[in-house]
Formats: structure tokens, C-alpha cells, sequence
């Protein structure tokens, strides 16, 4: 079975402690990381007026293709909720069918392990430069919420550490 293998990266001006479902309700998924089978990781910027790539929408499209992300939950629950996106029309019609759906972290805790990527990547000794990306607190902290001044961060105004965000979730 082919596998589309994805994550999202995402903005909202609620506080992720609020609960999911009231984080989605105000969120744009702004990064969608993914690879097909053993095919390089891609990441496509939502921010910009790129069109969805080809492969990716043929694979949302297709009803054979499982679809692998860790804590699918959240990624489920941003296609449900978040601020529709046109380009995303495959991924609303298409990919929120749970028999689709395979999460990786949900398997790690039916072992035994944790859910968080950081610490399921220091249990199973990934390598450091395929691991979870220590920074990536930072870069999202910096990125994906509103600062202290009421203002947002974004590839326009920080271009460097938005380019290194982009790294942040393709290593994700």
C-alpha cells in the first residue's frame, strides 16, 4: 500500500492549552510537510501562492493511499476545523476518513513508549540529524504565535529563521 507520510505546521491566535478543537477553530495550517513511500521529505509553504503539488493532491485524492502522521488527531482535527484553504479541497473531501489513517504515535504508546517525538526519538536512539529538531520550540514560539507587542511573526518579517522553520518541519 502506498503511504503518504505528512505533517502539519500551524498558526492560531488561541493558546494550544485551550484544548484542540478551540486551537483549530481559529488556526491556518501554514506548512504541510510529506513523502511518498521513500521518497524524499517536501514541504509545501501555505503562506505563499504556491498551488498544492501534483503528487501531494493525487495522493490525498486517492482512497488507497494511508496516510501516516503522529498524533493524526491534531492533524485530523485541523482539516475539520481550521481556516479553509481552497487549495486544500482534496484533503477536505478526501483524507478525513479514519480508515485512512495509521498514527505513529498512537502505535509507540501501544508498546509502551511515549507519544512525544523528542523523547520516542531519544529512546530509540534515532540519529541526531534525523531526531526532532531541539530548536523547533523556539522557531515555533517565534513563528506560530502572536508576541508580547500583539504582533506576528512571519516569512516576511524574520525570512532566516522562517527558512530554518521550513528545515524545523521537514525533519519533523
Amino acid at each position: 500500500m502506498t503511504k503518504l507520510w505528512g505533517d502539519f505546521e500551524t498558526d492560531s491566535d488561541v493558546p494550544i492549552a485551550n484544548g484542540t478543537h478551540a486551537y483549530a477553530a481559529g488556526a491556518a495550517i501554514t506548512i504541510f510537510t510529506w513523502a511518498i513511500d521513500d521518497v524524499p521529505v517536501q514541504a509545501w509553504d501555505l503562506t505563499t501562492d504556491a498551488p498544492i503539488p501534483l503528487e501531494l493532491d493525487d495522493a490525498l485524492a486517492d482512497e488507497r493511499v494511508e496516510l501516516v502522521f503522529h498524533n493524526s488527531f491534531f492533524d485530523r482535527t485541523m482539516l475539520r476545523h481550521a481556516k479553509r484553504d481552497p487549495r486544500l479541497a482534496s484533503a477536505y473531501a478526501h483524507a478525513l476518513e479514519p480508515d485512512r489513517w495509521f498514527d505513529t504515535m498512537a502505535q509507540a504508546m501501544t508498546h509502551g513508549l511515549p507519544g512525544g517525538l523528542m523523547d520516542l526519538c531519544d529512546i530509540l536512539k534515532v540519529p541526531t540529524d534525523k531526531a526532532k529538531d531541539r530548536d523547533g520550540k523556539r522557531l515555533i514560539h517565534l513563528l506560530t504565535k502572536p508576541q508580547k507587542n500583539g504582533q506576528r511573526n512571519t516569512r516576511h518579517t524574520h525570512p532566516q529563521e522562517w527558512a530554518r522553520f521550513i528545515e524545523y518541519a521537514i525533519l519533523d
